[in-house]
């Protein structure tokens, strides 16, 4: 059965400097669970009494956020059947300082250049691997990317200009209500 998955960053480095990761993989498989999708979004504690607006950090401006994705990307390859793949859902930029701002260009342009950094990271493990990996944007009433129409701008201002357009479409789209793969 086709499940999602969440590790916070914490497990998903415990799990990787334990080096269970297969065995982990391989409990998956006996009890006829294939993780083919990984919830990338929530960071840290999801499950805190409070979360609010601290399931937003870190943002895509971030370097903790891009590597706590590649991280996920590495897990994901490792817990996949061979010729499955996958998909990490991950938050739309950030959450705004003040709510309808939009985020400042640079940070957007940052976010875009780490998103163009993890479109790289998915290649390279499919250049390795062979296993197709791709990042789900997901909009959210109040972020800086919180409609479609909002994420076909991100792409089209920020993601796409001066980057590998080919790359970029392979490894980046954005999710739905249902996780899905969707060139923008």
């Amino acid at each position: 059965m086709g499940i999602g998955l969440w590790l916070s960053a914490n497990a998903a480095q415990e799990l990787v400097s334990s080096g269970q990761v297969a065995e982990f993989g391989d409990w998956l498989r006996e009890i006829g669970l294939v993780p083919f999708t990984m919830n990338g979004f929530p960071y840290g504690d999801f499950h805190e009494p409070v979360v609010k607006h601290k399931v937003y950090q870190p943002t895509w401006y971030e370097q903790s956020r891009l590597d706590y994705t590649l991280q996920l990307a590495e897990i994901l390859d490792q817990l996949l059947p061979p010729g499955v793949e996958g998909s990490i859902s991950t938050l739309p930029i950030a959450w705004p300082a003040k709510l309808g701002e939009p985020l400042d260009d640079s940070l957007l342009q940052s976010a875009a250049e780490n998103l163009r950094k993890a479109a790289k990271g998915l290649a390279e493990i499919e250049a390795r691997t062979g296993r197709l990996i791709y990042i789900c944007i997901e909009p959210e009433p109040g972020c800086a990317l919180d409609t479609a129409e909002d994420i076909v701008a991100f792409f089209q201002d920020c993601l796409l200009p001066n980057s590998d357009e080919r790359l970029i479409r392979r490894h980046c789209g954005y999710a739905t209500t249902y996780v899905t793969r969707s060139d923008v």
